[in-house]
């Protein structure tokens, strides 16, 4: 019997987690009750109503009125309202400016699946959506919510399959209805099947080129035992859901109504509804509809067996990535904890052995210059958090030296582990106890469409009274649960998975069959798990100290008055700082941002280059001073530009100060070490692969880089690297604090002395300040009236994954361009996807979108595609059929649809800022840029005003007269079943070839162009003329846009 089956055995004794009162009544420091309860209301008994249940525990911060009832047909339903709960007493709101939303969680996922056809339970997810009995039309509901400016999506995980929308409140009725008929009575269209095989088929293969979709599937295919569910291939494909069933003569659409009648039964359903009106209202109609749904009153399927064997899982497999990563994972398989979530076991852990403050393994590992970030728990998706297991993983990202010597990492690890267990920091879990209860209490309010989705699945996880908090609180403390986790974080029952490129050379290599992932797996050394069993203690190793930024004072800061925008509070030849008192959300919570212009970091390539190599080296000093900071609520980032360096921290306002402080202090005292310097000029070369691996990431580079005048491209930057030296590191870093100019806004719930005071702290950071004429400013390269063309292969010769780009550059942008933008976006969204995706599956990811630069108008169009499915031609082709036709369309629209688009649009300008961060974040873009628009959300609404359909018909036609536009066609294209190369490229070398493509970008290889099978050759031959055959040459003719902000 396994460590496992003793777990799972009813005669074990688990660490009992006693029912706590926490919810109820107040600690000893409060003063009020922590959390409301919602009362219970009996409902009528009758099969025409639903059944009231137990009450929701909430915060007193949040104002709505929730409802939990179960449906006479067995759906477990929340009403959530934004008013109160008598219909008398409702909020006044204007519902066009409002949105409601609603999901549907069914408890049964890809664990189901028929064994004849894997991916089955994701494919019958993507038929439910393609029209019901009541609303046959294939597109219908796309159309619907393009038109209503609302969205949907859904996903299938292992246990639980989630469909979900928002849209504007003046529109739901109508939405949930269609929404309801899905589960209802769905058509099943036969002659939408094999379109929606190739949806999931194109799905498939965008995430095949993802590491962890390839190392799950390695798992799966290697270790999992059989006939468990997580042995199978649980995405689907055209293989798994078309060739191998017609092959054993099965018919998978005869098969999709008899899964559907079995697994979408109305017992395993939750279903949360979101609106502005009363409960009762919305209890009366969520009843009438959703009741129709079917009960087949067959027990839910349930997975208990473990998916290992502790001997299958000790293993070590080496993994050829399709990034550039040297990575390190290191996994343990628990016993199933969600029935335990109260001790917040793998949370708890989590803290410990992922801290990234001293004394922590990654302090520790970066000391000896082996490691550079690390991530610990558990994802919580259905494959590493379900009913048979749970994860616990350590993953690391790895130096050069740090994957050599990968055994001195494992010693870390474990020295670590063993040092908890002779001792567990309890003061650690009661810190996180107080965090996250004043988390749940003063959390900013997600968006309704994020919101119902995760209570949707939440009340599959969790009793009804911790529907709201189950995933956020840490409820009790339980040391004997948390030590009988450790106990399975041993030697023996580790699976150690390792990443590299270099493993590409080694012989006997296996390859999983389903995304093809190249491993090799073999035995743990003896001599090894003994070493590791057999450990001295690490001096440098220590438990978390005290947290000294946990927040104690909630108070709100009383104001004389407040102002509607930020104003200047000082203003001096070095520094110059705005502020705004919080008027609108009245939490403790503050936002700060500052920005440090340089005139330096302009100046060359060289100078770009080594400012990304002292960010990295900031960030990590930063994560190490400032990780308690982040544990007790507070967030940071840095960002760095041609202009300056940016830096953003938020959270509650007691201690904000304190933790900008100590972020400028690690400004002023960064010492930087030549071996440190290496070590991160590596991995930058590394980053800046890694992030054109992605075809449409790949062409948005390029895109930058000919549009942008004095940012550097990440291909130039990658060159640099070679050329750095510590020495130019020293000196751009005395260089750039010479000379600076600070700017700051400082908003929330602070003082104006705060902001001055903050300014103060920030001045001590210039030595000569910076004269406003001198900072540089952002400028734009403007594309010559034409069509362009510019093909480049994939970086990625193993990947089929394609993307072609229409961007349309439109000139220096009004209030006016970028309501028509969004609003020509809105209006072509749905037909776009229609035709490409639906039609003609050109791939799984088809959208359009405003793609301004620096102020300057853009409008773009994307496909994204499988090289060895479609022809770049053919696709570029497609997408200049579907502009030309979409004129007509739009000539042809019924005038009522223009004006609902409009008005959508101009309701979410009217919108309010969802949180304090949210608002922050807008201003600065108004004061970073120049502009100073604070009210820009209602110019544009009076922008909005002015258009017309004559209006958009005018503004498409430019970018449909060949004579008028300046249009640029990226091509990014995969590897086809001719060119896949069998053996990963070297490290550097892909994007050295790509460099030089730029450099001198010749004409496309003449099979780029040639019909796959099924297409129709168009009978043309391109020539040079149609494409950038020089890429500096041609940059050389483009004039430079004066510098431009969009204030009028």
């Amino acid at each position: 019997m396994t460590d496992f089956e003793r777990w799972l055995k009813p005669s074990r004794a688990l660490s009992p987690v006693p029912k706590s009162n926490l919810y109820y009544q107040t600690k000893s420091h409060r003063s009020s009750k922590l959390f409301w309860r919602m009362k219970s209301r009996r409902a009528k008994s009758d099969n025409s109503r639903a059944t009231t249940m137990i009450e929701i525990i909430k915060p007193p911060t949040d104002y709505r009125s929730y409802r939990v009832v179960i449906l006479p047909n067995g759906i477990t339903a929340m009403l959530i309202s934004e008013g109160s709960e008598d219909d008398t007493d409702m909020m006044e709101v204007d519902d066009e400016l409002q949105e409601a939303a609603a999901a549907l969680c069914i408890g049964v996922g890809s664990f189901s699946d028929l064994p004849e056809i894997p991916g089955f339970a994701h494919f019958l997810e993507h038929m439910v959506f393609m029209g019901s009995r009541k609303f046959p039309q294939e597109n219908f509901w796309d159309a619907f919510l393009s038109k209503c400016g609302g969205e949907s999506n859904a996903w299938t995980d292992c246990e639980r399959t989630c469909f979900y929308f928002v849209c504007p409140v003046n529109s739901f009725k109508k939405a949930i209805d269609i929404f309801a008929q899905f589960f209802i009575s769905p058509l099943f269209n036969k002659n939408s099947v094999d379109k929606e095989i190739m949806a999931v088929d194109n799905e498939c293969r965008m995430v095949s080129s993802n590491d962890n979709e390839r190392a799950r599937s390695i798992i799966s295919h290697e270790l999992v035992e059989k006939g468990h569910p997580m042995a199978k291939f649980m995405a689907g494909n055209v293989k798994s859901l078309k060739e191998d069933p017609e092959r054993e003569n099965v018919n998978v659409y005869d098969k999709l109504h008899a899964f559907y009648k079995r697994m979408y039964s109305a017992h395993y359903m939750t279903l949360v509804v979101h609106s502005i009106e009363s409960l009762d209202a919305m209890e009366a109609y969520v009843v009438k509809i959703f009741s129709k749904i079917p009960n087949n009153e067959i027990p839910k399927p349930m997975f208990i067996k473990p998916p290992f064997q502790e001997r299958s899982l000790n293993k070590l497999i080496r993994v050829v990535p399709m990034g550039d990563v040297q990575k390190m994972e290191v996994i343990w398989a628990l016993p199933p904890l969600m029935e335990h979530y109260r001790a917040r076991t793998i949370e708890f852990l989590s803290l410990l052995l992922g801290h990234e403050g001293k004394g922590s393994i990654l302090s520790a590992l970066r000391r000896k210059q082996l490691a550079l970030d690390i991530f610990v728990g558990n994802d919580m998706t259905g494959f590493t958090h379900n009913s048979t297991w749970s994860s616990f993983m350590i993953s690391i990202k790895l130096l050069e030296e740090g994957i050599k010597r990968y055994d001195e990492v494992l010693a870390v690890i474990y020295q670590y582990i063993y040092m908890l267990k002779q001792k567990l920091p309890a003061h650690v879990f009661e810190e996180q106890q107080h965090i996250q209860e004043t988390k749940y209490i003063f959390n900013e309010q997600d968006s309704i469409y994020s919101y119902v989705e995760q209570l949707a699945e939440n009340m599959h996880m969790f009793p009804p009274e911790h529907y709201l908090c189950g995933r956020t609180l840490f409820f009790e403390y339980n040391e004997q649960l948390v030590l009988d986790c450790l106990d399975f974080l041993r030697p023996q029952g580790m699976l150690v998975m390792l990443y590299n490129k270099s493993y590409s050379n080694m012989i006997n290599m296996a390859q999983e069959p389903w995304h093809g992932a190249r491993y090799k797996c073999q035995d743990f050394d003896a001599p090894l798990i003994s070493k590791l069993m057999n450990l001295s203690p690490n001096p440098h190793l220590h438990v978390p100290e005290p947290n000294p930024y946990i927040v104690t004072n909630f108070a709100l800061v009383k104001a004389k008055k407040s102002t509607l925008y930020p104003v200047v509070v000082m203003n001096e030849v070095s520094c110059r700082v705005w502020y705004k008192k919080d008027n609108n959300f009245f939490l403790p919570t503050a936002a700060i941002h500052f920005n440090l212009i340089s005139s330096t970091l302009s100046k060359t390539c060289e100078s770009m280059a080594l400012s990304d190599v002292f960010l990295t080296m900031l960030l990590q000093t930063l994560t190490e001073t400032l990780h308690n900071a982040t544990l007790a609520g507070y967030d940071y980032s840095v960002e760095g530009t041609p202009e300056g360096i940016m830096f953003i921290v938020g959270g509650y306002s007691e201690k904000i100060k304190t933790v900008t402080k100590d972020t400028i202090h690690a400004l002023q005292s960064l010492e930087v070490e030549e071996e440190a310097f290496k070590s991160v000029v590596v991995h930058l070369k590394q980053v800046y692969v890694d992030s054109l691996l992605n075809p449409l990431e790949c062409a948005r580079a390029v895109r930058y880089s000919l549009l942008e005048n004095k940012d550097p491209s990440i291909f130039e930057r990658f060159e640099q690297m070679d050329e750095l030296t510590f020495p130019m590191l020293q000196d751009y870093i005395s260089e750039f604090y010479r000379t600076l100019f600070v700017e700051a806004l400082v908003m929330g719930n602070l003082s104006i002395k705060d902001a001055i005071d903050i300014g103060s702290m920030l001045k001590k950071l210039v030595k000569k300040p910076l004269a406003e004429k001198d900072f540089p400013m952002p400028s734009v390269m403007e594309l010559p009236v034409g069509d362009f063309k510019c093909l480049i292969p994939a970086i990625n010769k193993e990947d089929t994954n394609s993307c072609v780009v229409h961007y349309f550059q439109q000139g220096l942008g009004t209030f006016l361009s970028t309501c028509l933008n969004d609003i020509l976006s809105a209006l072509m969204m749905e037909p776009l996807f229609n035709n490409l995706r639906t039609k003609h599956q050109l791939g799984y990811s088809v959208f359009c979108q405003p793609a301004s630069v620096h102020a300057v108008a853009g409008f773009m169009i994307v496909v994204e595609s499988q090289a060895h499915k479609f022809s770049m031609k053919h696709i570029d082709d497609l997408m200049n059929k579907f502009l030309a036709d979409f004129e007509k369309t739009l000539e042809t629209l019924p005038t009522d649809k223009v004006n609902s688009v409009i008005e959508s649009q101009a309701s979410l300008l009217t919108s309010e800022d969802g949180d304090l961060f949210g608002e922050a974040s807008r201003f600065w873009q108004e004061i970073i840029t120049g502009a100073y628009v604070f009210d820009r959300p209602d110019q544009q609404r009076q922008a909005m005003d002015l258009v017309t359909r004559e209006r958009l018909l005018k503004w498409l036609r430019l970018m449909l007269t060949t004579d008028k536009r300046r249009k640029l066609t990226l091509m990014v294209e995969g590897c086809t079943r001719n060119n896949c190369k069998t053996t990963a490229p070297q490290t550097s070398q892909p994007l050295r070839n790509v460099n030089s493509l730029l450099k001198n970008l010749r004409t496309c290889p003449v099979n780029s162009w040639e019909p796959k099978q099924g297409e129709k050759s168009s009978g043309q031959t391109l020539g040079e003329q149609d494409y950038i055959t020089n890429f500096c040459e041609f940059k050389t003719k483009m004039k430079i846009l004066p510098h431009h902000v969009v204030n009028e």
